[in-house]
């Protein structure tokens, strides 16, 4: 027999791994419950409910945490099916390995998180870019005459300067290509974008 356990041997009450021979086979029986005696160089150990759980005890013990002992159930399944572990007393180190894999695994899940909102955030600011720019093209052209270039989108509604002697020389309308022409009978000379709205129908701010 061999005891394994650190710090003496276990109190009867500590939640333990035991394991059948002291290689501890993953194949072979191991538990995890609480300890109850050492009888003639056997570990006995019971679970939850103070039923023993193996007649004949088990060579190998050591106390383990509550979270160890989860993790180790979860898993064992696993190393036994794959044969990717030689022994359940390497829990230590494996639980370590899988402890760091998870914390990468939630560092690239929150890499991949902030790359997706820092795009987000970079196209939003071409886009506001892109409209600020237009926006001060359009303001800094003025009058455009239309012997210079017409409206290259149908139906946005333009201001326009026209010759008439009867009414305001100017006014709002849309140019429309597919007729070649401005949506007026009015002589157009002159077309430029139309002003911002005030902020409210009235002129006054709310």
């Amino acid at each position: 027999m061999t005891n394994h356990s650190g710090g003496g041997t276990p109190r009867m009450g500590d939640y333990v791994l035991a394991t059948k021979y002291d290689d501890g086979d993953p194949r072979d029986h191991f538990v995890i419950g609480f300890y109850d005696r050492e009888e003639n160089g056997r570990h006995y150990i019971k679970d939850s409910n103070g039923n023993q759980m193996r007649g004949n005890g088990f060579r190998r013990v050591e106390r383990v945490t509550s979270e160890v002992g989860v993790w180790i159930l979860e898993n064992a399944r696993t190393w036994e099916e794959l044969g990717s572990v030689k022994s359940v007393w390497d829990y230590k180190a494996l639980h370590e390995l899988s402890a760091a894999q998870s914390a990468l695994a939630e560092k690239e899940r929150e890499l991949d998180q902030l790359k997706r909102q820092i795009q987000s955030e970079i196209e939003l600011s071409r886009e506001l870019g892109e409209q600020v720019v237009a926006a001060e093209a359009r303001a800094g052209e003025g009058w455009i005459p239309v012997s210079e270039r017409l409206p290259d989108v149908d139906g946005i509604r333009w201001m326009i300067w026209v010759i008439d002697n009867y009414r305001m020389p100017y006014l709002a309308s849309e140019y429309y290509h597919f007729h070649e022409g401005w949506a007026t009978d009015e002589e157009v000379t002159h077309w430029m974008s139309l002003p911002a709205p005030p902020a409210s129908p009235t002129g006054r701010k709310e």
